[in-house]
C-alpha cells in the first residue's frame, strides 16, 4: 500500500514537471511572434476645415462711383457724295482722306476725255456761229448804209428807192438762221456739260474729307454708292441718348470714350449751339477737337463720378454681406474656423467696397 502511493506520487510530479515545462515553452514561443501594428485612430476634422474657402486681401486702392451717360456722334454737317452713274471707269481722285475742302472743289471724277473732246469740238462751232454773227453785223452795217445814201440820192433825184429795206430783210434772215443754229449749238453744250459733271464731285461745303473708297485703276464706279464723305467739323456733337442728364451741368467739360479713343466735351444745351440738326429738348457734348475718323451713329460713353475714395482700405464687394441689419465679412481664427467680422463701410462701388472700420491692411477675409 505504501509503495502504491509512493509510485502514484512520482508520477504527479513527473506531470506537474511535464506541464511547467510546456507552459514556460508556450510563454517564450509568445514572444517570439511578431507583435501586430496597431491602427492609428483617424483625425476628428472639423467641418470649417472640410470647405475650400477662397480668400482675398483687404487692399488699399481708389474706389469711384459713377454713372455712365450715353451719347450718339452727330457731326454738324455732313454731304455723303456719290456719282449718278455707273459702270463707267473712275478717272482720277483729288483728295486724300483728311484733306480740308472748299465749296466748288472738285473731288474726284470719271474718265471724261470723251465729253473733253466733244466740248471742245462743241466750242469751236459756237465760237465760229459766234464770229459769223458778228461778221453778219458788220456787214450789215456796211450794206445798210450804202442802201440809206443811195436811197436817199434817188429821192433827191425825184425816184424813190427802198434799198436799205431789202438789205434788212436779207441780212436779218441770215441773222435768224445763225442765231437759231447759236441756240442748237449752245443747248447741246450744255447737255454735254451736264453730262460730264453728273462724272465728276464737287465739295458743295466746306469742310473736312471724312471717308474715301479707294480705287483700283480703271474700276468702274457703281451708281449712287457714297464714294467720298465731307464732313463740317467745326461744331462735331454727340447728342445724349440715354442715362440721368441731370447729372450734366450745362459749360462743363467732360471725357467721352469712342471706339476705344478719349475725348475732350463741353456740355451744352441746344440753344447754346449755332446749328439747325439739334433738337429742342436733347442735352449735347460739343468737341473740342474733332477726329474725322468718328462716324456718324458711333456711341460715345461720358462717366459722372458720383462718389471717389482715394488710396482706402477696400475688399471685394462680393466678400461683404448683410446679417440681421449688420454689415459683415467672414474671416478665419487662428484655429481656423470661420467667424464673423463686424465692419462698416464707405463707397460701395461695383467691384470693391471701402471699409472704414474693422479690418486692417493685408488682412485676409473670405471671398466664397
Amino acid at each position: 500500500m505504501n509503495s502504491n502511493c509512493r509510485q502514484w506520487r512520482r508520477y504527479a510530479c513527473h506531470a506537474l514537471l511535464l506541464l511547467m515545462i510546456l507552459y514556460t515553452f508556450l510563454l517564450c514561443g509568445c514572444g517570439i511572434l511578431p507583435q501586430e501594428e496597431e491602427l492609428r485612430a483617424a483625425p476628428m476634422l472639423r467641418s470649417e476645415e472640410i470647405d475650400n474657402y477662397v480668400l482675398t486681401q483687404v487692399i488699399r486702392s481708389d474706389i469711384q462711383v459713377s454713372s455712365s451717360i450715353r451719347a450718339t456722334y452727330i457731326p454738324s454737317e455732313e454731304e455723303r457724295l456719290s456719282f449718278p452713274v455707273g459702270g463707267e471707269p473712275i478717272g482720277r481722285v483729288y483728295v486724300s482722306l483728311g484733306d480740308h475742302v472748299m465749296p466748288g472743289d472738285l473731288l474726284m471724277e470719271l474718265n471724261i476725255d470723251s465729253y473733253n473732246e466733244a466740248i471742245r469740238l462743241q466750242q469751236n462751232e459756237l465760237d465760229n456761229i459766234g464770229l459769223s454773227l458778228s461778221q453778219l453785223s458788220a456787214s450789215w452795217n456796211i450794206d445798210l448804209e450804202e442802201a440809206n445814201l443811195e436811197d436817199a440820192w434817188n429821192a433827191a433825184q425825184g425816184t424813190p428807192s427802198n434799198r436799205a429795206g431789202t438789205v434788212n430783210s436779207r441780212y436779218s434772215n441770215q441773222q435768224v438762221l445763225l442765231n437759231s443754229e447759236y441756240q442748237v449749238a449752245q443747248l447741246r453744250m450744255e447737255e454735254l456739260e451736264r453730262q460730264k459733271a453728273m462724272r465728276q464731285i464737287f465739295a458743295s461745303i466746306e469742310g473736312t474729307i471724312s471717308s474715301l473708297d479707294v480705287f483700283e485703276a480703271g474700276e468702274a464706279v457703281v451708281k449712287d454708292k457714297n464714294v467720298v464723305t465731307v464732313t463740317n467739323m467745326e461744331q462735331a456733337l454727340f447728342e445724349v441718348y440715354s442715362g440721368n442728364t441731370d447729372l450734366i451741368e450745362a459749360g462743363s467739360t467732360y471725357e467721352i470714350v469712342c471706339n476705344d479713343k478719349s475725348y475732350t466735351v463741353t456740355a451744352c444745351r441746344p440753344q447754346d449751339l449755332e446749328q439747325n440738326n439739334v433738337k429742342e429738348n436733347s442735352m449735347y457734348f460739343r468737341m473740342d477737337e474733332a477726329d474725322p475718323d468718328l462716324k456718324q451713329g458711333d456711341i460715345g460713353v461720358v462717366r459722372i463720378v458720383l462718389e471717389e475714395s482715394k488710396n482706402t482700405l477696400c475688399v471685394p464687394s462680393e466678400a461683404v454681406q448683410e446679417i440681421a441689419g449688420e454689415t459683415i465679412v467672414y474671416v478665419l481664427d487662428e484655429q481656423g474656423f470661420r467667424q464673423i467680422q463686424p465692419v462698416t463701410v464707405g463707397i460701395v462701388g461695383d467691384k470693391l467696397t471701402e471699409i472704414k472700420e474693422g479690418l486692417s491692411e493685408g488682412q485676409s477675409v473670405i471671398l466664397k
